[in-house]
């Protein structure tokens, strides 16, 4: 069995497409030709149908509503899904061989881009992990866990990735294969540096819809000074000086002597 040349996206809300989601579907078209591209909404899919979603639907929470729906659409249609913010680079039909595929990002999956079989394991994996959650917590705060790191240790845990061997193309299970991060990671949230390799094939501009205001604003802080300081320096500057003018000279020194504890520890 091989993957269908199917290209799957979410776009939940009721909104138009953005003039640049557009513009990034046209080299979806170019790179294939001969694909169906499958829109998933609110007249395909049933939100009704998991409390997650439900739930995630009911507070707007789009992105988390997608989290779900992609993975559902993949296992049961097969096909590739796609992040409405990526730009394909080029063609991607020999990625069709698989049962599945997906890349690597650091200690991480980024899902710009991944497929399955339909009936796959993986996408099963991840659909019966989500039919078992709640999108609240039990303090009533939102489970805004990072389907990135669900998916992440599901292949761990169950379909055992070797993470000490992340340069290398893995294959698990029944053809599952998991790239390095060459191929597929583009876009560093905490640095706002792009990752450009002659491997990848989607460039992912991580538009970051699902972070809440204080996230956006500490991350705007952290790439201006990477641009100035360089990577490390630089997410370490623009978060001290986001603390600093946010919460306080108090809240700032908390922060420092916690992290100074935890290494300690």
């Amino acid at each position: 069995m091989s993957i269908p040349k199917k290209i799957h996206y979410c776009w939940f809300g009721n909104n138009p497409l953005p003039q640049k989601t557009i513009n990034y579907m046209e080299s979806w078209k170019k790179f294939c030709p001969d694909y169906e591209i499958v829109k998933w909404d609110e007249s395909n899919f049933d939100i009704n149908s998991c409390k997650f979603v439900k739930e995630a639907y009911k507070e707007k929470k789009w992105a988390f509503v997608s989290d779900y729906v992609r993975f559902y659409a993949m296992y049961t249609e097969g096909g590739i899904y796609i992040e409405t913010d990526s730009e394909l680079l080029k063609p991607i039909d020999e990625l069709l061989k698989y049962d599945s595929f997906f890349g690597l990002a650091g200690d991480d999956v980024t899902l710009a881009m991944c497929g399955t079989t339909k009936g796959n394991d993986i996408a099963k994996a991840v659909i019966d992990k989500y039919n078992d959650k709640s999108f609240y917590q039990k303090d009533g705060s939102l489970n805004t866990t990072s389907i990135n790191k669900e998916v992440f240790d599901i292949l761990v845990d169950l379909f055992d990735l070797d993470t000490e061997n992340v340069s290398n193309i893995q294959l698990l299970g029944n053809n599952n294969a998991i790239f390095p991060e060459k191929y597929f990671f583009s876009y560093d949230y905490m640095t706002g540096l792009f990752n450009i390799h002659p491997e990848l094939y989607v460039k992912h501009y991580g538009d970051g819809t699902w972070l809440d205001s204080e996230t956006k604003k500490m991350l705007e802080y952290q790439h201006k000074y990477v641009k100035i300081f360089g990577k490390t320096l630089g997410v370490y500057v623009g978060k001290s000086i986001y603390y600093l003018r946010s919460k306080g000279i108090f809240y700032f020194v908390k922060k420092v002597f916690n992290s100074l504890t935890h290494n300690d520890n």
